[in-house]
């Protein structure tokens, strides 16, 4: 189904908040697929699987953080420099169907590297407006 979204970056360690998706996306209750706005390029998708969260970055780099829900997992992330890896840990997940809200910690040699919340909100795509 066809919704739209908006998505926040909140950067727990500096406090830092970005919308970084706030557009038409598709949902299917267990896969969210989306363009993220400028000055942001690229298609976000984040999946719910039965061990784990994923979400993955098709752009200029490309990422993919596995998430899982008892263990900790991990985040590869490609650019022209070259790739980097790390491992991830949730520290919070809540789903509904308006809203899907995950924290979780980047750890870089068991030292904490990252520590990001995502809050997407989803709305039902109003009739006769564009895709």
């Amino acid at each position: 189904m066809i919704v739209q979204v908006t998505a926040v970056r909140r950067d727990l360690l500096d406090g830092n908040e970005e919308i970084f998706i706030d557009g038409p996306g598709i949902y299917d209750g267990d896969r969210l697929r989306a363009a993220e706005c400028a000055p942001y390029k690229g298609i976000d998708t984040l999946s719910f699987e039965p061990a784990m969260i994923r979400l993955q970055h098709r752009g200029e780099t490309e990422s993919e953080l596995v998430i899982p829900y008892e263990t900790k997992g991990t985040a590869v992330i490609r650019s022209p420099f070259g790739e980097m890896e790390l491992e991830t840990e949730l520290t919070s997940f809540s789903r509904s169907p308006q809203e899907i809200e995950i924290g979780y910690r980047l750890l870089q040699d068991g030292a904490e590297a990252g520590r990001f919340l995502l809050q997407f909100t989803l709305s039902p795509q109003v009739q006769g407006q564009p895709a």
